[in-house]
């Protein structure tokens, strides 16, 4: 998982997903729209098929959502609890170490808030486009990837962290309450632990959990693309294309001893439609395999339903040359944008074993639109 620099994550936010993609419709193929409730008849006999062209996932959990909407939405930006909202969490990180008055706040650009007790504790929370996100005290970079853990499948199975074994069904339960009691950015939706990484760092085993965050049920797009594009405009600006992404993670020395909390901030849904009938699940695996090249071959490791946005920006070419004026009237132009998001099938592949990055092939519900980001 990647943690940068404060500054340069917020560019990221912006910019890093961008992706060299192949966006087209075959219309030599028609499918009637289902009902919502009828999206996933027939997943059983799709689970682990081989259309030639690609294959399903050997498991596939169906979703559990009434409603789908269109929807418009632009990025939360600012808020008036940030203290607040930091020493819940930093009460949270350091327990009966926590101090109270050892806070202060640097308003240059966004209100940062920085923790540095006596103890030697040390956090900061950056408002923005960063929304939440604490000094690692852990490099990841430096740790040994050990294994994933999926949340819904793998309750029962333990953790070994050298300190305590906890089962992932524990771990996951822990990480849940952390989020619903302290992070409030996050009211109008629901976040749930999903995907559990597990690293060896020295003698220590940290975990690193990877939130769902959903809309009634149906969630966001949580992975950036692992290929990326810009053009250059002129006059130090770039044009950058990519898929909006909402990814909480946690990072764990045991079920309750945390390391690091990092969130991209969530969205203001401005207006949004319900959609009675989308194509299902049947459905978008036939699009792809009427749509898909003939050379293709493609394993999926997961298929969801999930709410996408592709949006396209104009970025500076080097944001720290902005004065902190320039970047705070750049940062708040961007976030009142609306984007629209559309319910999509995604069509996961693992890039290289370590979920970290995935390869989405994507299914318009609405349009039959097939997006593919693979690197070519």
């Amino acid at each position: 998982m990647k943690k940068l620099m404060i500054l340069l994550s917020v560019l990221v936010m912006l910019t890093a997903c961008a992706e060299d993609e192949n966006t087209y419709k075959d219309d030599s193929f028609s499918a009637e729209q289902k009902e919502i409730s009828k999206l996933y008849e027939g997943y059983e006999e799709l689970q682990g098929k081989d259309f030639g062209l690609f294959k399903m996932p050997e498991h596939i959990e169906p979703q559990s959502f009434e409603k789908a909407y269109k929807f418009k939405a632009s990025v939360k930006y600012g808020s008036k609890d940030n203290l607040e909202q930091a020493k819940k969490i930093c009460k949270a990180f350091f327990g009966d170490q926590y101090e109270e008055n050892s806070f202060t706040v640097d308003n240059s650009v966004f209100e940062n808030i920085h923790y540095r007790d006596s103890k030697g504790n040390i956090c900061d929370y950056y408002d923005g486009f960063t929304g939440m996100c604490f000094a690692d005290r852990v490099n990841l970079h430096e740790a040994n990837f050990e294994g994933i853990y999926r949340v819904s499948t793998d309750g029962e199975k333990v953790i070994d962290f050298g300190a305590e074994k906890s089962t992932v069904a524990e771990v996951a339960d822990s990480a849940r309450r952390f989020f619903n009691e302290n992070i409030s950015a996050y009211s109008d939706y629901h976040a749930e632990p999903q995907d559990i990484y597990l690293f060896s760092y020295g003698r220590r085993k940290i975990a690193e959990i990877i939130y769902r965050v959903e809309y009634e049920g149906i969630p966001f797009e949580e992975y950036p693309s692992p290929t990326g594009r810009s053009i250059d405009l002129g006059n130090g600006m770039t044009s950058t294309s990519f898929y909006s992404f909402v990814q909480p993670n946690l990072d764990v020395f045991g079920k309750d001893e945390f390391s690091n909390f990092h969130s991209d901030p969530p969205y203001v849904i401005k207006s949004k439609e319900e959609v009675s009938k989308l194509y299902s699940l049947k459905d978008a695996c036939e699009i792809l395999k009427n749509g898909l090249a003939e050379y293709s071959l493609y394993s999926f490791d997961d298929v969801r339903l999930m709410y996408v946005n592709l949006y396209t920006s104009e970025t500076p070419e080097n944001m720290m040359k902005l004065t902190n004026e320039e970047q705070r009237e750049f940062f708040e132009k961007t976030a009142a944008v609306e984007r629209e998001f559309t319910p999509t099938w995604a069509f996961i592949m693992n890039d290289n074993g370590s979920g970290f990055e995935r390869k989405l092939i994507k299914v318009n519900a609405i349009t039959g639109e097939i997006t593919i980001d693979v690197s070519n």
